[in-house]
């Protein structure tokens, strides 16, 4: 798995140094100056990990940690404190930080730091049973990857007449699909007989597209371009509940915060 790690400090050449050394390690690194945009990146992007500083403007590094402890989304996320020697560091274990980081520090103690707290066992808690399914496998591990960030149970399918199967055994609390599921059963067909199952009457079933109706290219694209408003209302006729578009990673994680419950900061 390829780790994601959230540096957030104000200090533009301490957060560079870390993160060339983190991206060299082979880790996926994002930044933020201060506590209010660490929260917003920490609740959109779920990172493995988050480093961050103590003294900072806007929003300092204690009423940040609190907030990520405060909030039932990022409260599993491990935290390294920075620290001046000794800055805080009581406090912090008071609240149950998972490691310290003296500034400066040495490349090494740091990779054994960082590596120590990816290796513990997760302590994120199961949330809700999430159901994707699509024509291009790439989207739904996509999808699946981003919903497991928030603690989600998942099950990924490319088969339409399986979707209707685990609707029965999985028994999801949220379905996401392709509005043109390829094969002999069409997508609203599946959302009627999704429908009909005692356990999956309320379960929001939100469709969208691997075609983005404004940027197509081959002639096949056109065509299935062109079919989407029609598509959409069927499904819509059959049950589903909101259509999200074409799938983007970002506008993906927006849109289906409300139906996981997730807890997005004003």
């Amino acid at each position: 798995m390829n780790h994601r790690i959230l540096i957030v400090e104000d200090d533009i050449g301490l957060s560079n140094m870390l993160m060339v050394t983190l991206q060299a390690a082979g880790y996926t690194v994002m930044t933020a100056p201060n506590g209010v945009e660490g929260m917003k990146t920490a609740i959109a992007q779920m990172p493995d990990l988050i480093i961050t500083d103590v003294l900072m403007p806007v929003m300092d590094g204690f009423k940040f940690f609190k907030k990520l402890k405060s909030n039932k989304i990022t409260a599993t996320i491990p935290v390294i404190i920075l620290t001046a020697r000794g800055q805080m560091r009581d406090t912090f274990k008071i609240y149950e930080a998972d490691e310290f980081l003296e500034k400066p520090s040495e490349t090494g103690l740091l990779l054994q730091k960082v590596a120590r707290c990816l290796n513990r066992p997760s302590k994120r808690l199961l949330g809700k049973s999430v159901l994707l399914a699509g024509s291009r496998k790439k989207i739904v591990t996509d999808m699946e990857e981003i919903v497991m960030r928030y603690g989600c149970r998942t099950q990924g399918l490319t088969s339409g007449p399986d979707i209707v199967v685990q609707a029965v055994l999985f028994k999801p609390d949220l379905i996401v699909m392709d509005i043109q599921m390829e094969g002999v059963v069409s997508s609203a067909q599946i959302i009627r007989s999704v429908r009909l199952l005692p356990h999956c009457r309320t379960v929001p079933i939100l469709t969208y597209s691997y075609i983005d109706a404004e940027e197509v290219g081959l002639y096949e694209f056109h065509v299935k371009a062109a079919m989407i408003p029609a598509h959409q209302e069927r499904c819509r006729r059959a049950g589903a509940t909101q259509y999200l578009g074409a799938f983007n990673e970002a506008t993906f994680r927006e849109k289906i915060a409300p139906f996981l419950n997730f807890e997005i900061e004003p």
